[in-house]
């Protein structure tokens, strides 16, 4: 299925966004 195929790549790069910025805000100098 196109859809469950699409979700799951929508679903991979929110995730991958979510622990960039998560992490670069650790890294990040307060």
């Amino acid at each position: 299925m196109a859809n469950a195929r699409i979700l799951g790549i929508v679903a991979a790069a929110l995730i991958g966004a979510a622990w960039v910025f998560y992490v670069a805000g650790n890294a990040a100098p307060s």
